[in-house]
Formats: C-alpha cells, sequence, structure tokens
C-alpha cells in the first residue's frame, strides 16, 4: 500500500494542474448548494421553534364569533381525534390601516399580547426582552418594516365606526409565524390586552351589519391526539360540521409552512437542477482527464505492470488521487460556505420574516458531498478500466494500435489550413472533443434556461398592478345597489370601466378555497363560466384536486350548497393558484348578495376629484372613495422578489462563469499535453507560434458552436417544462417565453469566449523545441 501512496504522490505532482481543477471544481459545487440546503434546514427548524413557543395547532380555523355556535364548539371538543383545542380571541380589521398619512393595503388581525411574543432587535439579528405593550401601543409583523410610513415610534391608524379615530405608536417589530412571510398580504398585530378589551367592547361591529370596520373573531388551534393527518381531519371536520363552511380561513401547521416556504423551495428547485448539471460536468470532465491520462502515459504504466505492480494497484491510484481532489474541494467548499451562508441566510429572513441560525448544515451537506463522491467513484472506475488492457509488451509500442487510430477520420487538409487542421485534430481525438461539446451543451442549455426565466419572470404576474384611478371600499353595498352608483360614476364619465369585484372562502369538495366574482379574467384552456352553475378554475386546482373541464364540483358557504361544473382553465396565483371563478349568478347564488369593493379606471382624470366627492357624498353610509393609492405592500413584495431574483440569477451567472473557465483552461492543458508531439511537428514544417495557437483555439472555438448550437435546441424544447416545474409552486400554471435574438447569439458568443480562452492557455506552445521530437 506504500508503494501505491508514493504513485500517488508522484501523480498528483506530475498532474498538480488538473488535481487543483478537480478540487476547485468540487469547491464550487459544494457551496452552490450549501447555502441552499442549510436556509432550507435552518427555515425549517425556526418554524418548528416558533409553532412550538406559540402552541401553534395542527390545525387552524379563525371564524367570526357570531358565527361560532355552541354545536360547533361541542362538536370540536367531543371529537375523538382531538387532543387539545385552545382559543384565542382576534379583531379582524376589514379597513385598512393608515401611516404616514396613506393606507396600507395589509389586511391587520389585532391580538392581546401575551408571553412568547418574540421582538426583534434594531438589526434583526436577535431579540429583544420582549415586554407589554402600554396603552396606545402596538407591535407590528417584522415584514410590515420595508413599508413606507413604518418605523418604530411611527403612528398607525385604525378605522372604526366608520372613522379613523383609533391611532397607535410603533413599539417594534415581531416574528409572525403565521403571517410572517411577505407573499401573504395578512399580518397579525399585537397591543396591549386592556386596549383590545376596549376595543372589542366598543368599536367593533356586526357581521350582519352593512358597513363594518372591525369584527370579533375566534382563531382556534387544533391539536390532533392519535396521529391522523391534519389534512384529512380538515376534510372529515367540513363533511361533520359547518365550522368550515362558516369560517374565514382554515389551513392545516403543513399549509401555513408552505407559505413561509415557499420562495425558498422555488430557489432549491433551480439550484438542485444546477448542481446536478455541474455534477454531470465534473464527471466528464473526469473521465476525460483519467482517459486521455491513461492514453499518454501508456509506456509509463506499462513499465508499472512489468515493475509487478497489478491493475488493481494502478486503477486505486487513480481513484485515491481523484477522490482525495474531491474530498478536499468538498471541505474546502464547505468552510467557503460558512460566511457566504452567514450573509445569503441573512437575506431571506427578508422575505420570510423568521430568524434563523444562518449556520451550515454540515451534516447534510456532508451526506450530499459523498453522494457525489460515490457516484464520481463508479466514473472514476470506469475510466480506468482500459488500464486491464496494458501489458509491458505491448506498452514497448505505446500502445499505439489503441491510442493514435481511435475513430480517426480521413478528413483533407485544405484552406483555410487554421480550420482543416482543427478539424483534423478534432476527429483524430473525437472522444475528448466530444465530451467538450457535451460540457458546452449543458451549461448554454442552463444558461438559455435561466436567461428565459429572468426574461420571462415578471412580478405583475405574480401580483398585479390594480392600475385604477379610483378605489371603492365598502362591505354594505348590495349587487342590487351597483347600478346606482354606476349611473352616479357615468354621469361624470360616460366611457369610464368599473370592475366589481366580490370574493369569500368556500368549502370545495371538503376542501376551502378563495371563491371570487368574473371580473376581466381569461380563459387559457376552455371557455368563461356563463351560466350560474358554471365555474372557472386553476390548471394547478384541478390537477390537485384530480377534476377537469367538464367534472362537476360542489361549492358550500355558511349552509348553502350547490354544483358547478368546470369549464375552463386561467392563471391566477392567488393562494398559490387555489383560486375559483364564477360569474355574478353563481356568486348570489351562493347566498352572497353585496361587493367587496370597485376598481374605477377614467376616460377622463380630471374628473376624478369630483367623482370621489359625488360617491362619499351621496352613499358615505356605505361605502368609501378614494384615488386609488400606490401599493406600498404590494410594491415593497415586487421590490424584494425582483432583488432575490437578480441576486441569484446573477450569482448563478458568475459561478458559472467561472466553473466554465476552469474547465476550459483544464481541458485546453490536457490537449496540450497530449498533442506536444503534434505541435512539435507543426513547428518542423515551418507553422510559427502564433498560426499553432490559432489553430489550437480554433478547435475550442468550433467544439463550442456546436455545443451552444445543441443546448440552444434542447433549451428551446425543455426550458418551458422545467421553468414551470418550479413556477407551480406558486399558482402559475402558464409562462411564455419570449423569443429574442439572444439564443441566436449564443454560439457564436461561445465561440469567440472559449477561442479567446483556449488561445490565451496555449502560450505554453512558445516552450515546445523541434529537438524534443530527436529525444521522443
Amino acid at each position: 500500500m506504500r508503494s501505491v501512496l508514493k504513485l500517488v504522490w508522484a501523480n498528483i505532482i506530475h498532474h498538480k494542474g488538473s488535481f487543483k481543477g478537480i478540487i476547485f471544481l468540487m469547491m464550487i459545487l459544494t457551496f452552490s448548494f450549501a447555502g441552499t440546503v442549510s436556509n432550507n434546514d435552518d427555515l425549517n427548524a425556526a418554524l418548528d421553534r416558533c409553532f412550538s413557543e406559540n402552541e401553534f395547532g395542527d390545525l387552524l380555523i379563525e371564524i367570526s364569533d357570531e358565527l361560532f355556535t355552541d354545536d360547533m364548539r361541542s362538536y370540536l371538543e367531543s371529537s375523538e381525534h382531538i387532543e387539545k383545542i385552545s382559543y384565542e380571541n382576534g379583531l379582524r380589521l376589514l379597513s385598512m390601516i393608515r401611516a404616514g398619512g396613506r393606507e396600507i393595503d395589509t389586511p391587520v388581525y389585532l391580538y392581546a399580547y401575551h408571553s412568547g411574543i418574540r421582538v426583534f432587535n434594531e438589526k434583526a439579528d436577535g431579540y429583544l426582552e420582549s415586554t407589554a405593550p402600554a396603552a396606545g401601543e402596538i407591535y407590528l409583523p417584522y415584514k410590515m418594516k420595508s413599508l413606507p410610513g413604518i418605523e418604530i415610534g411611527g403612528t398607525i391608524e385604525l378605522c372604526a365606526k366608520g372613522s379613523y379615530s383609533e391611532s397607535f405608536t410603533i413599539k417594534g417589530f415581531i416574528e409572525d409565524p403565521i403571517y410572517g412571510s411577505v407573499i401573504i398580504s395578512d399580518a397579525n398585530c399585537y397591543i396591549s390586552t386592556d386596549e383590545f378589551d376596549r376595543l372589542a367592547s366598543e368599536k367593533t361591529d356586526s357581521i350582519t351589519d352593512e358597513r363594518k370596520d372591525i369584527i370579533r373573531q375566534t382563531d382556534i388551534h387544533i391539536h390532533i391526539s392519535d396521529g391522523t393527518a391534519p389534512a384529512e381531519l380538515k376534510k372529515q371536520v367540513s363533511r361533520e360540521s359547518d365550522i368550515i363552511d362558516y369560517s374565514f380561513f382554515s389551513a392545516t401547521k403543513e399549509h401555513i409552512r408552505n407559505y413561509t416556504e415557499l420562495v425558498s423551495k422555488i430557489g432549491t428547485r433551480g439550484v438542485y437542477a444546477y448542481t446536478a448539471l455541474m455534477i454531470v460536468i465534473v464527471l466528464i470532465v473526469m473521465h476525460n482527464s483519467i482517459s486521455s491520462s491513461i492514453d499518454m502515459e501508456y509506456t509509463s504504466l506499462g513499465i508499472l505492470r512489468s515493475q509487478g505492480f497489478t491493475v488493481r494497484q494502478i486503477r486505486l491510484v487513480y481513484i485515491i488521487q481523484y477522490i482525495a481532489a474531491l474530498v478536499i474541494g468538498a471541505v474546502l467548499g464547505l468552510i467557503a460556505a460558512i460566511p457566504i451562508c452567514h450573509v445569503l441566510i441573512g437575506m431571506w429572513m427578508n422575505i420570510t420574516g423568521i430568524l434563523t441560525s444562518r449556520a451550515v448544515s454540515f451534516v447534510k451537506c456532508g451526506v450530499l458531498c459523498v453522494c457525489i463522491i460515490l457516484i464520481s467513484l463508479v466514473f472514476v472506475a470506469a475510466a480506468t478500466a482500459k488500464i486491464s488492457k496494458i501489458s509491458p509488451v505491448r506498452a514497448i509500442s505505446g500502445g499505439a494500435e489503441d491510442v493514435y487510430f481511435d475513430s480517426r477520420l480521413n478528413i483533407g487538409i485544405k484552406r483555410p489550413l487554421p480550420i482543416f487542421l482543427a478539424l483534423r485534430q478534432i476527429t483524430s481525438h473525437i472522444g475528448g472533443y466530444i465530451g467538450m461539446t457535451v460540457i458546452v451543451t449543458l451549461m448554454v442549455f442552463f444558461v438559455m434556461t435561466l436567461f428565459s426565466l429572468i426574461s420571462g419572470f415578471d412580478p405583475d404576474m405574480i401580483i398585479p398592478d390594480i392600475g385604477s384611478d379610483i378605489t371603492v371600499k365598502t362591505s354594505a353595498v348590495n349587487f342590487d345597489e351597483v347600478p346606482d352608483i354606476e349611473d352616479t360614476i357615468r354621469g361624470y364619465d360616460p366611457d369610464a370601466e368599473i370592475k366589481i369585484s366580490s370574493s369569500e372562502f368556500m368549502t370545495v369538495d371538503d376542501e376551502q378555497f378563495r371563491v371570487q366574482m368574473l371580473t376581466d379574467e381569461k380563459a387559457t384552456v376552455g371557455r368563461l363560466p356563463e351560466y350560474d352553475n358554471e365555474i372557472l378554475v386553476t390548471k394547478t386546482f384541478a390537477e390537485q384536486n384530480g377534476t377537469g373541464i367538464g367534472d362537476t364540483i360542489e361549492l358550500g358557504y355558511r349552509g348553502e350548497k350547490h354544483g358547478f361544473i368546470i369549464t375552463g382553465y386561467y392563471s391566477n396565483m392567488m393562494n398559490l393558484g387555489m383560486v375559483l371563478t364564477v360569474p355574478k349568478s353563481g356568486i348570489e347564488k351562493m347566498g352572497i348578495d353585496s361587493i367587496s369593493g370597485m376598481e374605477i379606471t377614467l376616460s377622463d382624470a380630471s374628473k376624478r376629484d369630483t367623482i370621489i366627492n359625488a360617491l362619499n357624498d351621496k352613499y358615505h353610509d356605505d361605502l368609501e372613495a378614494s384615488e386609488t393609492p400606490e401599493s406600498a405592500t404590494f410594491d415593497s413584495m415586487k421590490n424584494l422578489m425582483s432583488i432575490l431574483m437578480d441576486s441569484l440569477s446573477y450569482t448563478m451567472y458568475a459561478i458559472t462563469a467561472v466553473f466554465a473557465i476552469v474547465v476550459v483552461n483544464m481541458v485546453c492543458r490536457r490537449e496540450f499535453i497530449r498533442e506536444r508531439s503534434d505541435i512539435g511537428i507543426y513547428k518542423s514544417q515551418g507553422f510559427t507560434v502564433s498560426a499553432l495557437r490559432s489553430g489550437f483555439a480554433m478547435r475550442f472555438a468550433i467544439t463550442s458552436f456546436a455545443g451552444a448550437v445543441v443546448g440552444d435546441l434542447l433549451s428551446a424544447a425543455a426550458s418551458k417544462p422545467l421553468i414551470m416545474a418550479m413556477l407551480n409552486l406558486i399558482g402559475i400554471d402558464d409562462f411564455t417565453i419570449s423569443l429574442n435574438v439572444f439564443p441566436f447569439l449564443v454560439p457564436a458568443v461561445a465561440a469567440v469566449l472559449f477561442y479567446l480562452s483556449a488561445y490565451a492557455a496555449s502560450g505554453r506552445i512558445r516552450t515546445v523545441e523541434v529537438r524534443e521530437l530527436i529525444t521522443e
């Protein structure tokens, strides 16, 4: 074994360039996935802690106090599947809060402060000693910190009994495991117990009132005792009781967790695909490196056989050498991941609102590294199989029959000389250049897929702009009153566009989803619903519920149950794509007789103030009209998503560029060593160094051009399905890849870059002397 280790060391010294290259590639590979894996583990652990500290149940139901009956309570408390039920009183604000003189379009729920609430320090990298808010103070979730007008010491105003008469001073920002993610618009806020009791007793409205600003609600946390799946229990409760039907909202713990982890999971899918691609590239590079090394050292290996080294020992030399490089690269990658994870994982807090440890998951990352090394071991073993053909006798001739005439094609040498010489060299060593072509193909495919995602991804398709001039908020306008309001608006602007909205959570085959009234949606498949028994669903909903066009689903809402026929699919990201749309007649059929708001787009913007004043004067008891404000919440979410997408894409572009440079350098170095004798022959025939370097670089330009073309074609065929596999997580079931000139430029750009890289790497051609041929 000692002699094998000596050979390993000698081989590393002799081929230190390849050894360092594999180390560097493995290091890049390791810290590329370490950040994502560690972030997922840290976030998962942090959510477990939050749920435990807040005694969050396996199933959450939010329901109006007035609709929560004794029969519902008795049913829950008598269930054999339920171990414990905890109740928390809350106040649901139906009007938007104000801060800094503008409305904040974040639905807010108020709760009385209790122990266990975690308050962030100023840098949001730790917690303060939590203290109860005094009268007139409020704690907001961390995600609201980025909104304009929201800061510690600032003031927010709440609408109660028709006026913004309640104000609170922001005391700090808290960790909210339920609605803390920025992709959830709702927010749980905490005030003092005395203030909560005062508002609950003096400022709340009845669920039956025409005008409602604050509604009392009960949050029911259900803890399961016998291992029943929360989703199954929710379905059972929906079948056997009306509580889900009458609730504002219901969700399992896993549903809440999925919302918080959603963006992280999307990034994870992308990084895992990227990691798999890089693993394939590393394996190809290793295989080519080993194969060419054996070819070039045929005689030396034959001498080792003559000295008593067995085939197994020689193969073990290669295996130890490359596995050592992979292990060193993995260790260095994990070390490099420590500061990188601290920064990157910290950035995710702006999305999740949850403080994580920012630690590297050494165990899981280590296991992944071991898996990569084991896969590499198989490839190293396969690449060294040809050593079994080496014998001392055949080594005398250098194994010429096996090496120099493998797949040589008879291509004539014509003008332009550099191109045909390059083609001749490529066909003489076709195996190595095929590997290079595959590498370029994979890299171009990834870059093109990433480019397609970035160029086609628009935050507006997730969070669409309202785009109206006037917003009308109401919970007291019935459908039969809408024509009179429309007449008032068109009395000032006959061409005004008026969009009416109405939506509620309803049960759908024992699950709860948001159902909204049809406005300007467009069917991507099938047609829009026209009759009161027809419904439009997202493709995501259809796939997850095993339904399709023509099938019938049952909607339930506060005692009303009716069947609806699916007429088509459409795209809607709200609630992760779990949103259904019915016509106005369908909404009325379910017992909903009021609208939730209006969006008015004027043909004459100068009439805006006049129409606002007219609506508020005439219908002041029923609605509130105002200029549509810029959506601070949605703008903040879009900005965070854009920053996240840009950061992720630029990071991957940079890593890919570095990865490509290392690979090209390794392959060029290997080909230069392989062709050193050929270069000497060319020099003896009068070729200049400049011409030889150009010819050497031309081979890589041709190879990269071919690989880029294949990568382009592969991207055109497979990019959209891969992108959709990521975006389906957030309910986007359609994605359009915009066509532009970039795909056509990629092959030319790749050829130029590889030509320049290879030309730079070929500088050692100057060191080749013709007299080397004599000694050989």
